[in-house]
């Protein structure tokens, strides 16, 4: 399920060489910014437009140019961060996930494009967060620990309400998941960018 993402990358930082920025008393963020601005740079080159095509195709998504645009800036940002500060993971937003997933599908491109950002396969875990009510409890932590690292690292939000398709299997997910109220932002970041509430 596209809802409940989780990155899972093997490559280690040197947490005491990286500097450190201090959020609040219970979360402590390491970006390596330096690293960040060398990703982005790197990451901005890749060319998406086949990606950008087919999500604008009326027959397939139907997303207009600012949708894309904005699914796709986010998704370089995504991957720059997970190289800055790859031992805090991040709950992607929605279109920022299917851009993604889009990538994963074009596997020989991502396999490079892979080794050369993170020198490993950059792994997807699109079923954190269904496993029973402890592993949803940890991803809507780290659902709201993601915002928080995003607005830190670009000064903006990652979870948007968007005008969403009514497709089956995000109604099934608010039906299951999302509070229909103005809690569910509060609550669940994740709904920003899946239920309008």
């Amino acid at each position: 399920m596209c809802l409940s993402c989780y990155v899972n990358i093997r490559q280690g930082a040197h947490m005491e060489q990286v500097p450190k920025i201090e959020v609040s008393e219970d979360l402590n963020i390491a970006i390596d910014r330096a690293m960040l601005k060398s990703a982005l740079t790197l990451v901005d080159k890749w060319d998406f437009s086949q990606t950008r095509i087919k999500l604008g195709g009326a027959s397939y998504c139907g997303w207009d140019l600012k949708r894309i645009t904005e699914a796709e800036l986010d998704y370089k940002r995504f991957l720059a961060l997970a190289k800055a500060a790859p031992d805090l993971p991040i709950v992607p937003s929605r279109d920022l996930d299917r851009f993604w997933h889009e990538h994963i599908l074009d596997t020989r491109r991502y396999a490079k494009d892979c080794y050369e950002l993170f020198g490993d396969f950059f792994h997807h875990n699109p079923f954190f967060g269904m496993n029973g009510s402890e592993d949803e409890a940890e991803w809507i932590a780290a659902a709201e620990q993601s915002s928080t690292i995003w607005q830190i690292a670009f000064d903006n939000d990652l979870y948007r309400i968007q005008d969403i398709e009514t497709t089956s299997h995000v109604v099934r997910h608010c039906r299951a998941h999302c509070i229909p109220s103005s809690e569910v932002v509060a609550r669940r970041p994740h709904c920003r960018s899946h239920c309008i509430p």
